[in-house]
């Protein structure tokens, strides 16, 4: 299969030209060219490229970069999670009469009721821009500049339950 090379600084694209030799085209920061390669790929999707002077060299694939990437990423995902968990904090649950008690509210606040809430665990600290992007791909916020440490801000309801969601899978 055609594709991409990466070696070191030298990205490289490569067509084979049979089922053992391919042309790999070479851009990188000493200039470019093409040279053609005795080509295997070991179990760990290696390519083993072997030039006409017998000259043998381990190069990643594209694909296999990708995929080492993404396990680094989900471990990187899941090293946060873990953070925030360890931050949580227990909130016992609890009934409270939800409403106008006191007779000078609005509508909407009336009748009295009770809520009863079960436990639950929330954050000691504010999700940082940093850890909100780790776990959902993004960040909403406003102040960008600010860092990765500063807090998450611009955050929906929806945008919470998700990331609550995301997380609990990723546990």
């Amino acid at each position: 299969k055609d594709g991409t090379v990466i070696m070191g600084s030298v990205v490289g694209d490569y067509k084979f030209i049979d089922d053992n030799r391919l042309r790999l085209d070479v851009k990188g920061i000493f200039g470019s060219g093409a040279m053609v390669f005795e080509v295997s790929i070991d179990k760990e999707g290696q390519l083993i490229l072997t030039d006409s002077a017998g000259s043998v060299g381990k190069h990643i694939t594209k694909a296999e970069m990708e995929k080492r990437l993404a396990a680094l990423e989900e471990k990187k995902q899941k090293a946060i999670i873990e953070e925030l968990k360890k931050s949580m904090v227990l909130v016992k649950g609890g009934c409270f009469q939800m409403g106008d008690t006191f007779g000078d509210g609005y509508d909407n606040e009336k009748p009295v009721h009770e809520v009863c809430v079960d436990d639950f665990y929330m954050g000691k600290y504010e999700v940082t821009q940093g850890q909100w992007k780790a776990i959902m791909g993004n960040n909403p916020s406003d102040f960008k500049d600010c860092g990765d440490n500063c807090p998450v801000e611009q955050v929906s309801w929806n945008d919470a339950q998700e990331m609550g969601i995301c997380g609990k899978k990723r546990r």
